[in-house]
């Protein structure tokens, strides 16, 4: 097995993990919000999005105690995990692009 080999495998585990992350992410504050504010779906969704990018529009917002102590420690946690997340896909593509024109500069030195 040659070094590059190895080296893709494990860039493409982190890319899985990263992901993963992200869409536990998405999926455990979806599924909170719909519990613990009754929003729909689609609403618990958006406010999780919203809440893991940073976004607040503030057209949605907790209304109990239990609900905003739960959102202080998903905004915490989430968005550090998620921009380690987005670091982990944008370093990915870049060393993946980076790789790709290195190759094509020397197939061109060979030509």
């Amino acid at each position: 097995m040659r070094l590059t080999d190895t080296v893709g495998k494990w860039f493409e585990a982190q890319v899985m993990v990263a992901l993963a992350a992200l869409f536990g992410l998405l999926v455990l504050g979806t599924v909170s919000y719909r519990l613990i504010e009754g929003w729909t779906w689609i609403d618990s969704f958006y406010f999780s999005v919203c809440t893991l990018t940073t976004v607040g529009y503030g057209d949605l917002s907790p209304t109990s105690e239990f609900s905003r102590l739960f959102t202080a420690v998903y905004a915490l946690s989430g968005v550090a995990i998620a921009l380690t997340s987005f670091g982990i896909l944008g370093r990915t593509y870049l060393l993946g692009r980076e790789a790709q024109l290195l190759g094509l500069a020397r197939a061109e030195r060979g030509k």
